[in-house]
């Protein structure tokens, strides 16, 4: 078994990035900075012949002992994930994954935005799964706090995108149906629940951070021709390469989230 996953690394290829779940030890480590702040109060104050030393003293190097302890066994049944050039390694105490980018055939990217003043910021759920919609791997982080998290996640959405691309591209220059969960794009347009609106009628298209947005031309300034849901649509990141070439040739408008990109010049330009 070792050594069925020792060659599984190496077809892995280099080593790109390696992730740890942190927050553990950033708890232990503010205990610590509390408890060295109390400590060096208490001996200015205190005396080291009070009585009252020993009764501060043993609690808190018992508290001490136990927090450690605590961390510890949270690191080690904490998540690692390890991405290289071919794929990654995925480890959760006696969970052991190891995944090519050839294996991953469709990504579901949810996201979750509250509007309350108190939302830490908004929830990613990543769905990394197989042809038959076996799922691989789920990843779900706070946008704000788990910046690393979310950076890992998107190193394997660009990997898969990267894989999946070139035939999905290919299929649509040749006219094919590109299937993207609820949303079909084709040379002839953009489907989706039985209606189809031609390229050259396209206003905009906005990949925002939960929805997808359509607006047809001609539409009034606040209707929308299609608002799906991001978790409806599968291979987000390929689906941008393929509209990216439907605007180059029907020069409509590309908004990309978070940096929205200006419309693209045409010849008459």
């Amino acid at each position: 078994m070792m050594d069925h996953q020792r060659s599984s690394h190496l077809e892995l290829g280099s080593l790109q990035k390696t992730y740890r779940d942190q927050g553990m030890w950033i708890g232990f480590f503010v205990f610590v900075l509390i408890t060295i702040s109390l400590s060096a109060f208490y001996f200015y104050w205190g005396s080291l012949n009070n009585i009252w030393y020993l009764a501060f003293l043993i609690p808190m190097a018992l508290l001490f002992t136990i927090v450690l302890v605590w961390v510890l066994y949270l690191d080690r049944i904490s998540v690692r994930i390890s991405v290289y050039e071919g794929g990654l390694v995925y480890q959760k105490r006696h969970d052991h994954k190891v995944i090519l980018w050839s294996d991953i055939q469709y990504i579901r990217h949810r996201v979750f935005v509250s509007y309350s003043s108190n939302s830490p910021g908004p929830l990613h759920f990543y769905g990394f799964h197989k042809r038959d919609g076996e799922t691989l791997l789920t990843l779900n982080f706070d946008g704000t706090w788990q910046p690393q998290k979310r950076r890992i996640a998107g190193m394997i959405e660009q990997a898969t995108s990267a894989m999946l691309s070139p035939s999905t591209l290919e299929a649509y220059q040749q006219d094919k149906d590109c299937l993207f969960g609820d949303i079909t794009l084709s040379l002839r347009g953009v489907s989706y629940s039985g209606k189809m609106l031609p390229w050259n009628e396209v206003k905009s298209f906005a990949i925002r951070l939960d929805t997808i947005q359509i607006k047809r031309l001609g539409d009034r300034f606040l209707k929308e021709w299609l608002a799906v849901p991001l978790e409806r649509v599968d291979n987000v990141e390929v689906m941008r390469k393929v509209v990216e070439v439907a605007a180059s040739t029907h020069h409509f408008n590309i908004q990309n989230y978070p940096k929205y990109k200006t419309r693209r010049a045409t010849e008459e330009e």
